[in-house]
């Protein structure tokens, strides 16, 4: 029986090491990245509802001071550069409108590791003091 490990063995363990190791450092970098996302997206969402509450606070703004249209001074579009957490968000409000309701969508968009990213949000406001 031999003593000690030959170089092919010795080889064998190191590459069986670096695998390992290598697996698990691609695991952790993936983690990070994930949790980024996530943390880009919940501030994309955020964004986007304060947009709209925005929108909803000019129709009651409007209610309150008895202005003859509901809609008076809410814009069709508007687009705002917000930067936040080493990052430019975008976040464009549009809305559009009949005699008893308005459509107002925003859209909050990014970019992540080069990629463009983007999260819209809906929501229909009426007159409710029709």
């Amino acid at each position: 029986m031999k003593k000690g490990f030959t170089i092919l063995e010795l080889l064998f363990v190191i590459l069986i090491l670096t695998v390992g190791i290598g697996g698990a450092f691609y695991l952790i970098s993936q983690t990070f990245w994930g949790v980024s996302v996530t943390k880009n997206r919940l501030v994309a969402a955020y964004l986007a509802q304060e947009g709209i509450e925005e929108i909803r606070n000019k129709r009651d703004e409007n209610f309150l001071k008895g202005t003859p249209s509901w809609t008076d001074g809410i814009p069709q579009s508007r687009t705002d550069s917000i930067p936040l957490n080493n990052r430019n968000f975008t976040r464009k409000i549009t809305t559009s409108s009949d005699t008893d309701k308005l459509i107002v969508t925003c859209e909050v968009s990014w970019f992540e590791k080069g990629l463009p990213q983007s999260l819209t949000v809906v929501e229909q406001l009426t007159n409710w003091k029709q």
